[in-house]
């Protein structure tokens, strides 16, 4: 078709023949296999889509990328939402296909301009599926009411372990976490959960941690039992001291690891200290003097 003169009835017979055919007459694939067709289309008829169109093909159909409105946008939302698929933006647009394909379409200001309004058309709340949440003063006070009202923990260390973006944000809009609870109307006393410690009890429960866990290390410690590391810390000064005191007291138990040694076990080291010098072990019984 070298040096062929074009006017608008060739034009619609060669779109035609082409589409009878099967082949792939979208835009960009008609361009690579015939671009003097495509010019001459965007010459007679203003653009290659109105010149698919004069030619009796609906163009919005047989195109290689789907024509998204706002139907089809929700309808593939709410069945990602059916089959209980993570509809946060990050998860959706990571995904590659075609739910992929419409976020992409309906953050465009044609359609919805934002995923979040595309959630609401689809009857989804937002705030249910987002990975990170805008913690506010209401929000707060809401999910302390239905987590209370569920019958769930809401003491401080429960809160920090599953919910630490709420409880930072909670300490920094309230003042405390304390001023939270109330605020939501709960009693932090009825709430709170805390050990009573002294020292034998921190002994015991140093004890109880290095036959759960293998080892008793600053890093570990801090990890599994922040509220025995703080205990160890009042009465003792240091873990060092405290590992010391549990190595005299439990003869079972030498070999601890020091912070900084990642769990493993060490060799014990000998103390030498000041006799002049008064240490933590003070109170500790003397071994009685036997006579030659």
């Amino acid at each position: 078709m070298k040096n062929r003169r074009w006017d608008r009835d060739r034009i619609r017979s060669a779109i035609q023949s082409q589409y009878r055919r099967g082949w792939d007459i979208s835009y960009c694939a008609m361009a690579r296999r015939n671009q003097a067709l495509v010019s001459a289309a965007n010459y007679h008829f203003g653009s290659y889509r109105q010149a698919v169109l004069m030619a009796g093909i609906d163009y919005d159909r047989m195109r290689r990328k789907p024509h998204w409105t706002p139907r089809n946008v929700v309808a593939l939302i709410r069945r990602a939402h059916r089959n209980r698929q993570d509809l946060s933006w990050r998860a959706v647009i990571s995904r590659g296909d075609e739910l992929a394909r419409a976020a992409m379409a309906a953050v465009h200001p044609q359609l919805f301009g934002r995923w979040n309004d595309a959630l609401q058309a689809a009857g989804i709340d937002p705030e249910r599926v987002a990975r990170y949440h805008r913690w506010t003063r209401p929000r707060i006070i809401e999910e302390l009411q239905r987590r209370f009202k569920a019958r769930k923990c809401v003491n401080s260390g429960t809160i920090q372990a599953e919910l630490p973006g709420m409880y930072g944000a909670a300490v920094r809009i309230f003042g405390s976490y304390e001023q939270a609870l109330r605020s939501a109307g709960i009693d932090p006393d009825a709430v709170r959960q805390r050990r009573q410690w002294t020292r034998a009890a921190v002994i015991e429960a140093l004890t109880r941690f290095q036959q759960e866990h293998g080892a008793v290390s600053h890093a570990l410690m801090r990890e599994k039992d922040s509220g025995l590391l703080r205990a160890t810390f009042k009465f003792f000064g240091t873990l060092r001291n405290a590992r010391l005191v549990l190595n005299r007291t439990q003869p079972a138990m030498l070999g601890l690891s020091d912070p900084g040694s990642n769990g493993r076990p060490r060799r014990r080291r000998k103390v030498r200290s000041d006799p002049l010098q008064p240490t933590l072990f003070d109170d500790l019984p003397e071994p009685a003097l036997v006579s030659a």
